[in-house]
């Protein structure tokens, strides 16, 4: 049924920003603890602790910096335990119409003691969003492009070249 393919994820966080240098610097600490289910049956809890770093490089452009460490628990067994290390850049800018252009790149690794469970990650994020609101809706499109790479992959046995 399609509740075996359902995803749900809750988080509960707190988060602390304070200026940081020149006037529209930024520094952004947070901390967050949740749990995710798949199929409705609950797959991991997780913590995680995060920091960005916002910097105004002119009035109409803004560049940031972040990090993430995350711990993921496995309800099913400690060997599908993951740790989450995940780096990002955004940069912005503002339009004198009042839209964003943006662009951003992420990347990720994701270890554990279960080999299938390691994996690198890689995005790369485009977007524009419209100034003005049609209505109560606020229009924002983009585009991502990812690559995982899964350079270990056992399947009975070691699967050549991973998945």
């Amino acid at each position: 049924s399609n509740s075996d393919f359902a995803s749900t994820f809750a988080e509960a966080g707190l988060e602390h920003q304070f200026a940081a240098g020149k006037e529209g610097n930024s520094v952004t600490l947070s901390g967050a603890v949740g749990a995710s289910w798949s199929g409705g049956s609950r797959s991991y809890d997780f913590g995680k602790l995060s920091v960005r770093r916002g910097i105004r490089l002119s009035h109409a452009d803004r560049l940031s910096f972040s990090g993430t460490a995350e711990k993921r628990f496995s309800t099913s067994s400690s060997l599908r335990d993951v740790d989450v290390f995940t780096l990002g850049t955004h940069y912005s800018h503002r339009r004198d119409n009042g839209d964003r252009v943006s662009l951003g790149l992420t990347v990720q690794d994701v270890s554990g003691a279960f080999t299938n469970a390691d994996y690198r990650t890689a995005s790369v994020r485009a977007s524009y969003a419209f100034g003005k609101q049609v209505g109560p809706v606020k229009i924002t499109t983009g585009v991502t492009f990812g690559y995982t790479d899964y350079d270990t992959y056992v399947l009975g046995s070691p699967v050549t070249g991973g998945r």
